[in-house]
């Protein structure tokens, strides 16, 4: 059952951080929108480990469990981040090569 129960949460709290996150896909994404996009992100997943901060309340766990739990959950918070700065750069990157080229030609 303890098993189980990790393997729940890991799979709860790591599968929006494992997902793409999609934001450079749009047709008509401006720059702008990035970061309305990272705090809706970052607002979520703050909402979602919240809610299994409560629920993981109400069961009984040792310190250990609640340490792994806790550290879990900031793992989550910092590949979130992470992703969202490879985004951020990536696009910064790609504007400012498609300025060079407009400028160029």
């Amino acid at each position: 059952m303890r098993g189980f129960l990790t393997t729940l949460v890991a799979a709860i709290l790591l599968g929006p951080a494992v997902s793409p996150l999609g934001a450079a896909h749009h047709k008509n994404w401006k720059p702008p929108d990035l970061n309305k996009i990272h705090k809706q992100q970052r607002k979520a997943l703050k909402q979602q480990q919240h809610a299994m901060k409560k629920v993981m309340a109400q069961h009984g766990m040792s310190s250990d469990q609640r340490r792994r739990f806790e550290h879990e959950m900031k793992a989550e918070r910092q590949t979130l981040r992470k992703a969202q700065e490879s985004e951020s750069r990536r696009m910064k990157e790609s504007s400012k090569s498609a300025r060079h080229i407009q400028t160029v030609s």
